[in-house]
């Protein structure tokens, strides 16, 4: 997990060097990067520090590494396509592996959601639903393939351009409004983990639900 946090670390200061060549205003995404991605990392870190071992502490660390990978990759794609610069040959690769992160990362945090604090399954319906939702990961490769355009997170690059996929398949293209409303919609997949951490803290002991209470 180690390699991870350094590759986490390392994703967001490229992230803090590369925004200041096209983010506008840039004060606003280092107070985007410092309430948010930091911390998630820092906690991460921290816990996994403290409890190697653990579950939770596991699932935050990769998620906020994650992340950090996915906002690095997202100030590459943001340079280059600014200052008039065209895509380079592989840029639509680059977008598929960074929009294929952010999902992955956002699917770790749901799990370090709704299986908190031990981080292990209690009931089938979790293993049903936490499974069910990584298909949602194939979800960037559908809108690749459905095309036209390339999706981005638009986290740091809040004005993306439009960039058309050179591996569009025909007959994929009514997929590819789905799948981008899929992929826009994906911070509300946290309300999954929220709602299986609500259902889990019924049922906890006493002791557990002061644990659950602190993430509530």
């Amino acid at each position: 997990m180690l390699p991870f946090a350094v590759l986490g670390g390392a994703s967001l200061a490229v992230t803090v060097v590369l925004t200041a060549r096209f983010a506008h205003p840039y004060w606003a995404t280092l107070l985007f990067l410092v309430l948010q991605p930091i911390p998630i990392l820092a906690v991460g870190a921290f816990a996994y520090a403290k409890a190697p071992q653990h579950p939770t502490a596991r699932r935050l660390l990769l998620g906020g590494s994650l992340y950090a990978v996915s906002l690095g990759l997202e100030s590459v794609l943001g340079l280059a396509s600014t200052a008039g610069r065209h895509p380079f040959a592989g840029f639509w690769v680059v977008d598929l592996i960074d929009t294929t992160v952010d999902i992955v990362a956002i699917l770790f945090v749901v799990r370090f959601f709704a299986l908190f604090p031990d981080g292990r399954f209690g009931r089938h319906y979790e293993r049903i639903v936490l499974g069910g939702l990584w298909v949602l990961a194939l979800v960037p490769l559908a809108i690749v393939l459905a095309g036209p355009t390339l999706a981005f997170p638009q986290s740091v690059l809040l004005s993306p351009p439009k960039v058309l996929t050179p591996v569009a398949v025909g007959w994929m293209a009514p997929v590819g409004a789905f799948a981008r409303g899929l992929y826009q919609a994906r911070i509300q997949l946290l309300l999954v983990g929220l709602i299986l951490l609500l259902i889990r803290f019924r049922r906890s002991s006493i002791e557990q639900r002061q644990q659950i209470k602190w993430v509530l």
